[in-house]
């Protein structure tokens, strides 16, 4: 998250392996080079889930667009029975 945000450069380079796979909430993969309009809405909102990786991959530990920055704001957590209900309606991934 530092690279995407505000990280010095100093901080940059190596390699990055992904810990998770995307996918929509009709299970369908999130492409890395895609742009959050290419997320169909789900019930009215686009959903993302972190599914195990199916095989392991890696880029390189740069800042794509160094003149904007990242940010993450999490709003907080769903309660465990909210959750459930999300897991029950989202497809399996494809």
């Amino acid at each position: 998250m530092a690279v995407a945000t505000d990280a010095p450069e100093e901080r940059f380079g190596g390699t990055v392996v992904g810990s998770f796979n995307l996918v929509d909430g009709y299970g369908k993969w999130i492409w890395n080079e895609g742009a959050p309009a290419d997320i169909p809405l789900f019930e009215g909102a686009r959903v993302v889930v972190l599914d195990p990786p199916p095989y392991q991959r890696s880029w390189n530990n740069i800042r794509r667009f160094p003149m904007m920055s990242a940010s993450l704001t999490v709003a907080g957590a769903l309660p465990p029975a909210e959750a459930a209900d999300w897991l029950d309606r989202i497809a399996p991934p494809a």
